[in-house]
C-alpha cells in the first residue's frame, strides 16, 4: 500500500471508529509514539475504539491535509478536532472546540503495513498537552491483540 492510501485508510478508519480496519493497517510488531502527548504503543492494537463512558471528545475526527511518501515511508499532516464534553480537564469545558494539527511519520514494511510511527504535534488549541497520556481518551487506550 502506498503512502497516500495508508494515510487515507488511517483517517477513514479513525473517523468510522473501525477498530479492525485500523488494526489491519499495522504490523504485528509496530512501534508507535506520540511524545508530546505522552502516548504510544507497541504491538498491533485491537478494540482501539471500544466505547467507554465519559468520552471527552465524542465527535472527534481527523481531516487529512497532505501526504508525502512512497511505498516504504510516509509523512502525513492531519487536523484532529472535536468538541469537549467537559469530562476531562485536558480538553476544557463542555462545548469548547479542541483541535491539533499533527504530523505522522511512518515506515511501511514489505507487507505494506505500518511497522513504525511517530506523531508530532504542530499547532493546537483547546487542549492542555501536559494532561494528556495513554488514557486521556478512555476508549482509545492502547489494547493489544
Amino acid at each position: 500500500m502506498d503512502a497516500k492510501k495508508i494515510a487515507e485508510e488511517w483517517c477513514a478508519a479513525y473517523n468510522e471508529r473501525d477498530s479492525e480496519r485500523f488494526a489491519n493497517l499495522m504490523a504485528e510488531d509496530i512501534e508507535y509514539s506520540a511524545p508530546a502527548m505522552n502516548a504510544g504503543f507497541s504491538g498491533r492494537l485491537t478494540n482501539y475504539f471500544e466505547p467507554k463512558e465519559g468520552d471527552p471528545l465524542p465527535d472527534r475526527s481527523l481531516e487529512l491535509l497532505r501526504v508525502f511518501g512512497d511505498d516504504r515511508h510516509a509523512i502525513f499532516e492531519m487536523l484532529w478536532y472535536g468538541t469537549s464534553s467537559g469530562t476531562s480537564p485536558a480538553f476544557g469545558p463542555a462545548g469548547q472546540r479542541v483541535q491539533m494539527t499533527n504530523c505522522v511519520i511512518i515506515d511501511i514494511n514489505d507487507d505494506g503495513l505500518i511497522s513504525r510511527g511517530i506523531e508530532y504535534v504542530g499547532s493546537y488549541e483547546g487542549v492542555d498537552l501536559s494532561l494528556l497520556g495513554p488514557d486521556a481518551i478512555p476508549h482509545e487506550a492502547a489494547r493489544r491483540a
